[in-house]
C-alpha cells in the first residue's frame, strides 16, 4: 500500500459516512450483487443530485469537492487534466466555498458562469494571481446560488472528509470510496487504475 494511502488509513467507506441503512462492507471479489449495486447506486445518487459541472465525457464518473482558493485543489486539477481524456474520465466538479472570505464569490462566480468549465480553467491557469488564491473574480452571489453551494458543502461534510479536494470514486473492490486530500501523481494513478 502506497504511503498516501497507508496514511489514510485504507479507504473510507461512503456508503457508512452518508448513513445508508445497509451495512457499509464491500462484497467479495466478483460476487457484486443487487444488493451490493443497489447500494452503489444510492450512494452515487446523492452525489448526481448535486450541483456539479463536468469536464470528460468518459463512463468512469469521479466527483472532485474543490474551493476556488484552495492550493491543494489546484495540485488536484493540473494533475487530473492528462488522466482525463486518457482513462476516458467524466470528472464531476462539485464546487464549495468556504475556505477564504473571498471563497463563496469566487464559487459563485464559477457556478454561474455561462460555461461554469470554463471559468473554472481560468481560475487554474491564473491561480497565484491574487497572492495565492483562485484567479477568478469574486462576485456577489444570489440566493440560489448560496444554497446551491450550502447544499455542496453539507454533502462534503457528509461524506466525512474534513476538507478540500475530497474526491469521490467507484472503486471496482470497494464501491463508493473517499479520496481525501490531493494524492500524488503515482498514487492518483493507482487510485484511477482501480476506477469501476
Amino acid at each position: 500500500m502506497s504511503n498516501f494511502l497507508g496514511r489514510l488509513g485504507g479507504f473510507l467507506m461512503l456508503a457508512a459516512a452518508l448513513t445508508l441503512s445497509a451495512p457499509a462492507v464491500a462484497a467479495p471479489k466478483g460476487s457484486a450483487g443487487a444488493a451490493e449495486q443497489a447500494r452503489t447506486a444510492k450512494v452515487m445518487a446523492r452525489f448526481a443530485a448535486a450541483h456539479w459541472f463536468s469536464e470528460g465525457t468518459g463512463k468512469r464518473i469521479i466527483y472532485v469537492f474543490m474551493d476556488p482558493n484552495c492550493p491543494y485543489c489546484h495540485k488536484l486539477f493540473e494533475e487530473l487534466q492528462p488522466q482525463i481524456a486518457k482513462r476516458g474520465l467524466q470528472v464531476r466538479y462539485i464546487i464549495v466555498g468556504y475556505l477564504t472570505p473571498t471563497s463563496q464569490g469566487k464559487a459563485a462566480a464559477i457556478l454561474t458562469a455561462k460555461d461554469p468549465l470554463k471559468a473554472l480553467e481560468y481560475n487554474e491557469r491564473n491561480f497565484g494571481r491574487h497572492g495565492d488564491l483562485g484567479g477568478i473574480d469574486e462576485i456577489l452571489p444570489s440566493n440560489r446560488t448560496i444554497r446551491d453551494l450550502e447544499k455542496n458543502y453539507k454533502l462534503l461534510q457528509a461524506t466525512g472528509a474534513t476538507g478540500v479536494p475530497a474526491m469521490v470514486v467507484v472503486d471496482r473492490d470497494r464501491g463508493p470510496t473517499l479520496i481525501p486530500g490531493a494524492p500524488g501523481p503515482k498514487d492518483l494513478r493507482k487510485i484511477l487504475d482501480n476506477l469501476r
